[in-house]
């Protein structure tokens, strides 16, 4: 097995999971009351691709610029989903 079936394999693998992924942020953030639960649940899952980042850093190097972006988007996702929960909480 040649590296390149293995990365296409996990890429092919991938895009389905990032695509429910991304439905169920879209189905947790638009409802009449957002799932505020659920919408905790993927950030977590977010932050921790986060840390998957950082070990390969601590690892093998620093990768392309760009997950320097995403890298940030992954470990800001939690805050910036409590932080808004307790805002509407206090709207309330």
């Amino acid at each position: 097995m040649t590296a390149d079936a293995t990365v296409d394999s996990h890429v092919r693998f991938m895009g389905p999971v990032f695509a429910g992924y991304g439905l169920g942020w879209l189905d947790a953030a638009s409802a009449r009351e957002p799932d505020l639960n659920r919408m905790r649940m993927l950030a977590g899952l977010m932050a921790l691709g986060g840390i998957g980042r950082i070990v390969t850093r601590a690892t093998l190097g620093r990768p392309h610029r760009f997950h320097d972006l995403l890298l940030g988007i992954e470990l800001a996702a939690p805050v910036v989903v409590e932080a808004l929960g307790r805002r509407e909480h206090a709207a309330r």
